[in-house]
Parts: C-alpha cells; sequence; structure tokens
C-alpha cells in the first residue's frame, strides 16, 4: 500500500514540474512577444519624427 502511495506522489510531481516548465517556455514567449511590440511602437515613434 505504502508503495502505491509513493507512486502515486511521484507521478504527480512529475506532473507539476511539466506543468510547472510548460508555463516557464510560455512566459519566455511571451516576454519575447512583448519585447518585439516595444520594438515595433519604438521604429513607429522614431519614424514620425
Amino acid at each position: 500500500m505504502m508503495e502505491l502511495i509513493n507512486i502515486i506522489l511521484f507521478l504527480l510531481f512529475i506532473a507539476c514540474s511539466m506543468e510547472i516548465f510548460a508555463m516557464g517556455k510560455q512566459q519566455k514567449q511571451m516576454n519575447a512577444t512583448i519585447q518585439e511590440l516595444r520594438d515595433d511602437i519604438k521604429k513607429l515613434v522614431n519614424h514620425d519624427r
């Protein structure tokens, strides 16, 4: 019985780790997109001057 509980906890730990890793990758992609938008806005502002 204890073995089963340990296996379930281990699987939950792996699932949580993968979820956190996926969220981290998404965050990096969002940050990159935000940086691109900022660069585009700077180009537009500089172009108008």
